[in-house]
């Protein structure tokens, strides 16, 4: 991996969090006027903000949470995507070595079980395991780019496995 990847990656998924942490302050946006007034301190009007929240329901508090959902969404897909498929392809290149040795590996086992037990039976043929099976699909989602689908998205499910944060 280049140096800069590990810096960068922390600063999208941070700025990712961010989006994600608007996302959630939606849904604690008080609309009953009632919770309005005990969030004010006592003796005081709510603020501007507060008011206006209320006002505008649960139609605002819909519509904020849509917007910082798109804005999620684009910035994934405008800054994170790129990066991921260049980690995806890098880690397919590597689990692409690992399945060849682990299937060499598998074979020569199964030969030698084949004349230990078998008399040279040529019923039997080699069967991958499905570990083997489980790294053979894992390296064709890398490289098809199956990035798995979060919402809000998030760098860090994305790369899980792959890139320790």
């Amino acid at each position: 991996m280049a140096q800069g990847w590990p810096f960068q990656l922390l600063e999208l998924q941070s700025a990712l969090e961010r989006l994600a942490s608007e996302i959630d302050l939606t849904a604690r946006i008080p609309l009953n006027p009632h919770k309005i007034a005990a969030a004010a301190p006592l003796g005081e009007l709510p603020s501007t903000e507060a008011t206006e929240n209320g006002i505008a329901g649960d139609d605002g508090r819909q519509f904020r949470k849509k917007l910082a959902k798109a804005a999620a969404i684009r910035f994934f897909e405008e800054k994170c995507r790129p990066i991921v498929l260049e980690i995806y392809g890098k880690a397919a290149e590597v689990l692409g070595g690992a399945i060849h040795d682990r299937k060499k590996a598998e074979e020569q086992a199964f030969e030698i079980f084949a004349k230990t037990y078998h008399d040279d039976d040529n019923a039997d043929f080699y069967k991958p395991s499905p570990g083997l099976i489980r790294m053979m699909s894992r390296r064709r989602m890398l490289l098809d780019g199956e990035i798995p689908h979060t919402s809000p998205p998030s760098l860090r499910s994305a790369l899980s496995g792959i890139v320790d944060f």
